[in-house]
């Protein structure tokens, strides 16, 4: 395909936002997305499906409506069902549908690829009716579907509570919340959230149609074990310390037919590696981050990152790291002068200093324990793709392995179809124990082409498959 001065990867806030602000100085921007509508993972809603009951406190709606109001639609190539499985040589290979891989060259690049749930690995989570948070929501709001009859929810942080009012909303049965974190922990991301009332009155809303609704509130509770014969019925619950360790004598068991699982996201963060960007490992994500400046500029002179896929910061943040990204590029491509991009950007890095504050203080309520990895066994499955054990991978470790890409070549773990994705957090925080609190060197598995996996029949006679397809 022919060249485009910005290519946008990701239609998400942050994505949306760099766009809007890109196309209103004349810049040729092409925007590129996995799915057959813009919002990303965050506003999506399937237009076949009756709208969801949003409540009047609830910001999403707003959110959506205003980007996609402000988005300039006639000004810009939207890509949509397009997959981006590499970068190369200033372009990005996609493909769409079935159709041969593409190659598309830009001028400057914005990574906007969003996040995903951080796996969670304990006995039984690999049973059929455990799933992600992340599943849930994308079930009820592109298909229309309630996981089960009788969920529970488990995790940490806001998003467990946003999810139970979403699906108390939809009819769902959400007979309880199994939260990590002590109370004290709300308790301190309700204070911070009096410097954001737009927040503090969306999240009473949410917990009010909660209580109405008598859904259980656990505090200081994990899922330990999820039993069941050809699908989840059974969950075992425990009282756990700050760092997550059970309390002996707490355990008791619930029934359930659907667990879903929200213990935080990890940016997808592949595309920046591929690329050769600088970034750094993140404990409190548990994954690989991208570098950058405060324009959302990588090392790459051409690249740029912007919303979760930098860091899982919430779709507010998203919004304005993409509108700094987008600025930025428009007046690096000659589109916008020196001072405009100098005032828009200063007065946006001013609001989001302030809500990067606010999530700091959010996040630090609601922190991953410690000792999150202790509930695994020697049989508990820790790379479900390739069917490897906890067992397996420490033999590994005590045979001498140092770093992700000996144990994936002893033990398999990272070869399946996910690419590493569910396994690689656990895996990494594994090392990092093993190797008596030091990161290991190679913090991740080395990134391939293609970054996700793609139908073999659009790499048979496609001319551009990229000099990585060796690999």
């Amino acid at each position: 395909m022919s060249k485009h001065e910005l290519i946008i990867v990701g239609a998400g806030p942050a994505g949306l936002a760099a766009a809007i602000e890109a196309a209103q100085h004349g810049v040729d921007i092409a925007l590129v997305d996995e799915n057959a509508s813009l919002g990303g993972q965050y506003l999506c809603q399937s237009e076949a499906l009756v709208p969801l009951h949003y409540g009047l406190f609830e910001r999403r709606p707003r959110i959506k409506q205003r980007l996609l109001q402000q988005f300039p639609t006639r000004k810009v190539a939207v890509l949509q069902n397009a997959t981006v499985c590499g970068i190369e040589d200033h372009a990005v290979l996609l493909i769409r549908g079935e159709s041969k891989l593409e190659r598309i060259p830009y001028d400057r690049l914005i990574l906007a690829p969003g996040a995903y749930d951080l796996p969670f690995p304990f006995p039984g989570w690999t049973l059929p009716g455990v799933i992600t948070a992340g599943a849930a929501l994308s079930l009820l709001k592109r298909q229309g579907i309630l996981p089960g009859r009788r969920i529970v929810l488990a995790g940490r942080g806001l998003l467990l509570v946003a999810l139970a009012a979403e699906l108390i909303a939809a009819g769902g049965n959400v007979v309880s919340i199994v939260e990590a974190t002590p109370v004290a922990g709300w308790w301190k991301a309700l204070r911070a959230s009096t410097t954001k009332l737009d927040v503090a009155f969306e999240g009473v809303g949410y917990w009010a149609r909660i209580l109405r609704h008598g859904t259980k509130y656990r505090p200081s509770r994990l899922v330990t074990q999820a039993l069941g014969k050809d699908r989840v019925e059974e969950i075992c619950v425990s009282r756990v310390d700050e760092e997550w360790r059970p309390i002996p004598g707490t355990q008791e068991s619930m029934q359930v037919d659907a667990l879903c699982l929200g213990f935080g996201f990890v940016p997808s963060a592949h595309l920046f590696r591929l690329a050769g960007c600088a970034g750094q490992w993140k404990p409190e994500y548990r994954a690989w981050v991208p570098s950058y400046d405060e324009c959302m500029q990588t090392n790459l002179d051409d690249i740029f990152a912007a919303g979760d896929g930098a860091a899982p910061e919430g779709a507010d943040v998203a919004e304005i790291e993409g509108r700094i990204a987008g600025l930025t590029a428009t007046w690096q491509l000659g589109h916008l002068g020196k001072t405009e991009w100098t005032d828009r950007v200063g007065d946006l890095q001013t609001k989001l200093a302030a809500l990067r504050e606010f999530r700091k203080i959010v996040d630090s309520s609601f922190r991953l324990g410690k000792e999150a990895d202790a509930l695994l066994t020697e049989d508990s499955l820790i790379c479900r793709c390739e069917e490897v054990t906890m067992g397996e991978v420490a033999t590994a470790l005590r045979d001498g392995a140092q770093d992700l890409n000996t144990l994936k070549g002893w033990t398999r773990v990272g070869m399946g179809r996910c690419q590493g994705r569910m396994c690689e957090p656990s895996l990494v925080y594994l090392l990092h124990k093993h190797l008596n609190g030091e990161w290991p060197l190679l913090q991740g598995f080395t990134p391939r082409f293609p970054v996700k996996p793609i139908p073999f029949a659009t790499m048979v006679g496609s001319t551009n498959g990229g000099k990585n397809n060796d690999q």
